[in-house]
């Protein structure tokens, strides 16, 4: 559970995402490439225990769907984190007005929670995940999330 009250001070975008997963990682490799300077810090959760101590968000939540928290102290978790990112890439900005604008936010928020799920699932079952081989728990969620924007 995330402690606001101590957590480190953010002067950027801090996103969690988990580097041991292909996929995500070249998503990551990707937006960082296009990303403006020092706009957003990223945060490997399968090689960045330290950092995700510091600001309370356990491996397992950070595995199970993409975490970020920004420069106001909110957290956003799976499509909000996206649309965070994309928001901050000039090139990628028109994406996000467009999933607010059309309200695109709570289906694509319904289909990533589904394919994370099936994702750490197969985490644990490979022993990736802090739980017993083959099953999950539920992960430590921060306490302030943004709701998906409608």
């Amino acid at each position: 559970m995330h402690d606001n009250n101590q957590q480190p001070e953010i002067h950027r975008l801090h996103v969690f995402f988990d580097g041991g997963c292909p996929s995500c990682a070249r998503e990551i490799a990707h937006y960082r490439r296009v990303a403006p300077g020092e706009t957003i810090h990223w945060v490997n959760a399968d090689a960045d225990d330290a950092t995700l101590a510091r600001f309370g968000v356990s491996r397992n939540a950070a595995m199970r769907q993409l975490h970020a928290i920004d420069e106001a102290g909110n957290w956003h978790i799976g499509v909000p984190v996206f649309l965070a990112i994309w928001q901050r890439i000039p090139r990628y900005r028109w994406a996000a007005i467009l999933v607010r604008a059309l309200q695109l936010t709570r289906p694509m928020q319904w289909l990533y929670a589904r394919w994370a799920q099936r994702r750490f699932t197969r985490l644990c079952r490979a022993g990736r995940c802090s739980t017993s081989a083959g099953t999950t728990t539920k992960a430590t969620t921060p306490r302030k999330e943004s709701a998906p924007s409608t």
